[in-house]
């Protein structure tokens, strides 16, 4: 009890700075899950630094560059010093849903508005928020609803996708209900992690709130990599019937050292969507010119001040405290894509020592004569 106890406090110190750092004000006090997601974080940071693989000396090898001083995902567009978070609804239903109102507006009165759909068990916005701050900042409503239900019997019983996006998008209306005219509907946009990849593909499908476009990031519409003896009790969602009647814009953006979406499944999820307006696959490489190094995996969208999450990094693939590919790809993305940007162009910035990191490729766009994209081996901007 002794060790839960100082893992609790430590954990909770750690979350303390983090939220006093980028001004948020929460209103909500919290649940008993998410209280066991930080005593979790707590504990896991007695393991991580002793499982973590062992590093090159970050003395003797160059550094990634970090956060870009200007353009998209850098501090350019912010306006707004703190935001505010309300919830309503019940975890264990899998009917909470988050929302962060920024202080000051993009559009004074109103403001755009991100819908952010999270990973597999990924419930809490904790695990994202970084990227949820840096959109705050920028004057836009943050919209997060809790996809999966709470608790040991929510963890055993709720293996329905279908019903999982159905509660999601209920609960995103619920939101929008209660931000009332500061919501800017008609600037509504989505942004999924994972299984909220999938879920954002089939948005339109299951009647969602219109999107003026989404960005997927790894989005996961396979099974195949779940244990065979937990795929029999799960109910999947037809994603190909609804994702083939989305009609909005799509950048789907993936790793090529991601083992659970392969880039395979990202080509086949947006050759899914002929209806939308465009599809284009963005692939990031794994760069380890450097200390540390970039690795494209599965958790590299996720950026938490969590132990738990720097140690998963390692198994399933993430950049731990490095910002480089979350706001050089990640939140780039979607900060053009708000922007109106047609085309994305990402600028990965440079290793300390001048060499430039890999730049994504694209892998798809249903733009192009015969939709194959630009696929090209993984080059440096010169």
């Amino acid at each position: 009890m002794a060790i839960i106890r100082g893992a609790r406090e430590l954990a909770e110190r750690e979350r303390s700075r983090f939220l006093a750092d980028h001004h948020v004000e929460r209103q909500d006090s919290g649940t008993v899950l998410r209280e066991i997601t930080r005593i979790g974080s707590g504990l896991s940071f007695l393991g991580s630094r002793a499982l973590a693989p062992n590093r090159r000396d970050p003395a003797l090898t160059p550094v990634p560059p970090g956060r870009p001083h200007s353009g998209y995902g850098s501090a350019d567009g912010y306006i707004s010093d703190n935001a505010t978070e309300h919830a309503v609804g019940s975890a264990a239903e899998g009917t909470r849903v988050w929302w962060f109102m920024p202080d000051r507006l993009a559009d004074g009165d109103s403001a755009p508005v991100v819908v952010y759909l999270h990973g597999f068990r990924a419930s809490a916005p904790d695990l994202y928020w970084e990227h949820i701050h840096h959109l705050t900042r920028q004057g836009i409503i943050v919209v997060f609803p809790r996809i999966n239900k709470g608790g040991p019997t929510g963890l055993f019983t709720d293996n329905d996708q279908p019903s999982m996006i159905t509660r999601a998008v209920e609960s995103a209306r619920v939101a929008l209900d209660e931000i009332g005219d500061k919501a800017r509907t008609d600037e509504l946009y989505l942004f999924g992690h994972s299984l909220g990849g999938l879920i954002g593909a089939c948005w339109h499908g299951f009647g969602g709130p219109p999107a003026k476009a989404v960005v997927l990031a790894h989005p996961s519409i396979s099974l195949e990599r779940i244990p065979a003896f937990a795929r029999k009790f799960i109910t999947a969602v037809d994603w190909r019937t609804h994702a083939a009647v989305a009609t909005q814009r799509t950048v789907i953006l993936g790793g090529d050292k991601d083992t659970l979406v392969p880039v395979a499944e990202c080509l086949e999820l947006a050759a899914g969507m002929k209806k939308a307006e465009s599809c284009v696959v963005h692939i990031t490489h794994h760069d380890e010119h450097g200390t540390p190094p970039i690795p494209a995996g599965h958790l590299a969208t996720v950026r938490a001040d969590s132990p738990a999450i720097r140690w998963l990094g390692h198994v399933l693939g993430g950049n731990e405290g490095d910002d480089t590919l979350h706001s050089r790809f990640y939140y780039a993305a979607l900060d053009a894509v708000m922007a109106g940007e047609e085309d994305l162009d990402f600028d990965m910035g440079n290793w300390s020592d001048g060499k430039a990191v890999l730049e994504p490729t694209v892998d798809f766009d249903s733009r192009s004569a015969d939709g194959a994209g630009a696929a090209r081996p993984p080059g440096r901007r010169q």
